[in-house]
């Protein structure tokens, strides 16, 4: 059964921060962490007063105001990735943010975007079918009106032919017949049961999953749900016809520009380093990014995250080899912010009912480094310069603190001497 991929708490996150959008439907319930960040912070203000909690330093008479910084969208580089020898379509291609934005359709600045693809071409030999569950590219969009956009890209080899054709069969609950327009088959329909408007779009070895969220009150610009769903057909159609493309880039302006995208930091090198007996090609990255953020004056705080795992027959089902690295990096303004908001945190006190903390030494990057339980966990938190980082590794069951400081302490070193700024 499919279940939430739960994003745990990021500490490095700022008082206030809108909780992280959820991604995709995964197989595998990757959590292990039962204590809210709320928690945490009420137990830092405890140990350090609300000053420091809420970091809010005083402005100088002429400081200036932190710059505004800005989410866009920008088509990929080079060519389409390949999975073995088949080139692979990108789903924040086929609906992209302008193209919302055209149909007057916003998007939620407090909310994350969503963006699964790989991060380069995998040779024919570790070109292995994934699990039905799994997309070969997804996207998801969280709307002004609060509900989700999301885009799935099932294509063969990455799904087998028998899972493909099973999935563009849509199921004994979807009712009515498919239309064919433009060499694709088509419908769309409304699922009660899971509150979604969808729409599948397909032909021979691809189907492209749109499902629009109706769990809140319209409208979507000017239009309800269907009237929505109606206009989106043209834009699939489109895609599919123009073929498959480089994964579309998320471009930050300002700040968080000139940090590497959390996929760049989480990266393969840093990945092996941590399982370096690992199978499978460490190429599927699912990365966050959010059109806006908190500022705080003098201290911008932005968020950004990376999920990277391998690529093994059946995907995460695989337990014996499916392997995955998740890190977040939290951007400060400056350096010394980043180190008081680190200092905070390694800084705390061990509480049983709330966190375990344990410093970890030698130190990894510019900060102090240790590692931080919440519920049944363990995350190594060190700093980079002006950035926070937090790494977790995959479901364990109630892992020890020296397992997980084994694991991770070698991709946070590989990620600190590779630095991440651009």
């Amino acid at each position: 059964m499919d279940q939430q991929h739960a994003e745990p708490p990021n500490p490095w996150a700022p008082v206030g921060a809108p909780p992280p959008t959820p991604p995709k439907p995964r197989t595998i319930l990757i959590v292990g962490i039962s204590i809210g960040l709320a928690a945490l912070l009420v137990a830092t203000a405890g140990v350090f007063g609300v000053k420091y909690l809420t970091s809010r330093h005083p402005q100088p008479a002429q400081a200036q105001q932190a710059e505004e910084i800005t989410l866009t969208q920008a088509p990929g580089d080079g060519r389409p990735l390949k999975f073995g020898d088949t080139a692979l379509y990108d789903a924040c291609s086929v609906i992209t943010i302008d193209q919302l934005a055209g149909l007057g359709v916003s998007l939620d600045p407090k909310n994350s975007i969503t963006h699964e693809h790989l991060d380069g071409d995998v040779p024919p030999g570790a070109a292995v079918a994934q699990s039905s569950a799994d997309s070969a590219s997804y996207c998801a969009y969280v709307l002004s009106n609060g509900n989700r956009l999301s885009v799935s890209v099932h294509q063969t080899p990455f799904n087998t032919a028998e899972d493909l054709a099973f999935l563009q069969t849509g199921g004994p609950r979807r009712p009515g017949t498919p239309r064919s327009e433009d060499g694709v088959s088509l419908i769309q329909w409304n699922n009660a049961e899971t509150n979604t408007q969808r729409i599948d779009v397909w032909k021979p070895d691809l189907l492209i999953n749109i499902y629009i969220d109706t769990y809140h009150p319209g409208p979507y610009g000017t239009m309800d749900v269907q009237t929505f769903a109606i206009a989106l057909e043209p834009l699939v159609k489109s895609a599919v016809s123009k073929g498959p493309t480089a994964p579309m880039r998320h471009v930050y302006s300002g700040l968080l520009g000139k940090v590497k995208n959390p996929c760049e930091a989480m990266s393969r090198t840093a990945f092996r380093k941590s399982f370096p007996a690992h199978s499978g090609e460490a190429a599927m990255t699912e990365a966050t990014f959010y059109p806006a953020a908190p500022s705080r004056g003098p201290e911008w705080e932005g968020q950004i995250s990376c999920e990277r795992h391998n690529i093994v027959p059946n995907g995460n089902l695989n337990e014996a080899e499916y392997r995955e690295l998740h890190v977040s990096l939290s951007v400060r303004e400056n350096e010394q912010i980043a180190t008081e908001h680190n200092t905070l945190l390694c800084g705390l006190v061990s509480r049983p009912d709330i966190v375990d903390v344990v410093t970890v030494t030698p130190s990894v990057g510019t900060g102090r480094t240790c590692m931080l339980r919440l519920g049944s966990d363990w995350t190594l938190q060190f700093q980079v310069g002006h950035v926070g980082v937090s790494i977790r590794g995959p479901l364990a069951e109630k892992p020890t603190q020296e397992e997980r400081r084994e694991l991770l302490v070698p991709a946070a070193q590989a990620i600190a001497e590779a630095g991440l700024i651009r």
